[in-house]
C-alpha cells in the first residue's frame, strides 16, 4: 500500500495528527510503525462505541 493511501486511512478516522509530513515521513521511514489507541474509558460505554473502536483497528490493521 503506498504512503498516500495510508494518510488518507489516518486521516478518515483521527481527531488530529501532529503534521501530514511527519506522517509521511514515519511510514517512509518504518514499515510498521506503532500506534497508540488514547482510549480512556470514563463510566459506561454505549454499545456504538465499541463497533466504531473495532472498525477503526481494522482500518489501521488494514495497512499492516
Amino acid at each position: 500500500m503506498d504512503i498516500e493511501t495510508k494518510i488518507d486511512i489516518i486521516k478518515s478516522f483521527a481527531a488530529e495528527i501532529v503534521t501530514e509530513e511527519e506522517l509521511r515521513n514515519l511510514f517512509a521511514s518504518n514499515e510498521h510503525p506503532v500506534a497508540y489507541d488514547g482510549f480512556e474509558p470514563s463510566g459506561i460505554a454505549p454499545v456504538h462505541f465499541g463497533v466504531y473502536r473495532a472498525k477503526i483497528i481494522k482500518k489501521m490493521l488494514s495497512m499492516a
